[in-house]
């Protein structure tokens, strides 16, 4: 048993909601960046998955595991943590999502698809990384009907409103714009909204090729790389110049926004090595 943080019983996965002041979406993209990191991932399927298979399908079966498979696999998980270095509940917890979503493929599809590629790392389904996906564009109009040329002064609308009668007579016999110019005005509060809708959306996806970028050092940072390899790999992959100083600070910047405890420098704790990192 580690002497580390121990991650929350694998006796059922209990969800803790996050804490809302962390960025949700970041975390969702630090997750899947560490697929940078050859073997990192793969360490948790062969680490855990498989030697508490028998664990981890009872449970996806919704039935009661005894206390003795309970003791392996937190055993097992507890040993994974301390050999990754991980001490934050929320990354730990990513690994358990991941176990749980991974149980499910071994349970109906077998551990021949597992043993050929590690499946993609599940962080669950937070609002925050489901938003960018389900967001839908919807128009709204003001007076999305032909105007009256005349409008009504407000004394005149005060009489016809206590008058049912003459405000219908009135709204059927007025003259109202030509429908040339309603079209005019309704395509322009659409196009408008619509330009405003994909603005933010190409300032969305942006932003979200910044925080995996930015995720990807933080990643291969966190798993031992220096941010002087980290700033010749991204130069070799981009071909962009980013110095190792600029690179440093993004890191320390990302790991304070997502709540990601950092490793010490090189000069502490002995750190796991990296092999090259994949493109």
């Amino acid at each position: 048993m580690s002497s580390g943080p121990v991650a929350q019983s694998f006796n059922g996965f209990l969800y803790v909601p996050d804490d809302p002041n962390k960025h949700l979406r970041g975390r969702e993209i630090f997750v899947q960046a560490l697929r940078r990191v050859p073997g990192f991932w793969e360490s948790l399927r062969d680490g855990v998955l498989f030697p508490c298979s028998d664990h981890l399908l009872t449970i996806a079966r919704n039935e009661e595991p005894t206390e003795e498979s309970v003791r392996q696999a937190q055993r097992c998980f507890d040993e994974w943590l301390l050999a990754r270095g991980i001490v934050d509940e929320w990354l730990m917890e990513a690994a358990q999502y991941s176990l749980q979503a991974w149980a499910m493929i071994l349970l109906h599809k077998g551990r021949t698809i597992l043993e050929k590629q590690c499946p993609r790392p599940w962080y669950g389904a937070t609002e925050a990384a489901l938003k960018p996906a389900l967001e839908e564009f919807r128009a709204e109009f003001d007076q999305p009907y032909p105007v009256p040329l005349k409008p009504l002064n407000p004394e005149e609308r005060r009489l016809l409103e206590g008058n049912a009668v003459g405000l219908r007579m009135y709204q059927v016999g007025v003259a109202r714009e030509p429908l040339r110019e309603f079209g005019r005005r309704m395509r322009k509060q659409f196009e408008e909204q619509l330009d405003r809708f994909i603005a933010g959306l190409e300032a969305s996806m942006a932003e979200s090729r910044n925080m995996m970028r930015n995720a990807e050092w933080t990643a291969l940072y966190q798993c031992g790389m220096s941010p002087k390899a980290i700033e010749a790999w991204e130069a070799n992959r981009s071909k962009t110049d980013h110095s190792y100083a600029r690179i440093q600070q993004v890191i320390h910047q990302f790991a304070a926004t997502i709540g990601l405890t950092l490793r010490p420098p090189k000069g502490g704790r002995k750190v796991r090595d990296t092999k090259t990192p994949r493109a």
